[in-house]
């Protein structure tokens, strides 16, 4: 995989059974999306087997090339949004994938807003939320957009952040999401 802003999701095909399954082990199966290889944001979908060592494998393509987007999963499915090229400033769309399937993404829906550095992100076995970004030309963003993963459609406004921010990180625990840090 060429360097730039990549997306990892986790996962096997099958979501953990539980009470607590958005902390449970959810797969052997990591899956990067997209980059940027330093002329060009490139399409390719890889994975690895998270138990071994080895090389990436191909899994197939995002709709078209991004970087700079983010990803939330339930472990079965891998939704990415936003992201830029170099001919775009910065999408809304949402692309989707089954990380047990290789194959390619397919769309899912938009994002409120064009959006791009969209590292925070967080998720459950439900609800995939992208906090902040910037539109890649001059603005951040406060917004907070949320998205049931198991079913396609445009994202929902969730609310606002204390302060418009982006490249920040991204977390959750099920329950509470966490966006920690970020440019301004």
């Amino acid at each position: 995989m060429a360097f730039g802003y990549q997306v990892l999701g986790f996962g096997s095909g099958v979501a953990a059974d539980g009470p607590a399954p958005e902390v449970a082990w959810l797969g052997d199966r990591g899956v990067f999306c997209g980059s940027y290889n330093g002329s060009s944001a490139i399409n390719v979908i890889e994975y690895i087997k998270i138990s071994s060592a080895g090389n990436s494998t191909d899994f197939g393509d995002m709709t078209a090339g991004r970087y700079s987007g983010g990803a939330v999963s339930n472990g079965t499915r891998l939704v990415y949004a936003g992201g830029f090229d170099l001919s775009v400033v910065c999408y809304n769309q949402i692309q989707y994938l089954t990380i047990g399937t290789t194959g390619n993404m397919a769309d899912f829906g938009d994002l409120t807003s064009c959006r791009t550095y969209l590292s925070a992100a967080a998720s459950n076995a439900t609800i995939g939320m992208w906090m902040g970004g910037h539109d890649g030309v001059s603005s951040a963003f406060n917004t907070v957009d949320k998205v049931n993963i198991a079913s396609t459609g445009n994202a929902a406004d969730f609310g606002d952040l204390s302060a418009a921010k982006f490249n920040a990180g991204g977390t959750g625990n099920g329950t509470r999401a966490i966006f920690a840090g970020g440019d301004t």
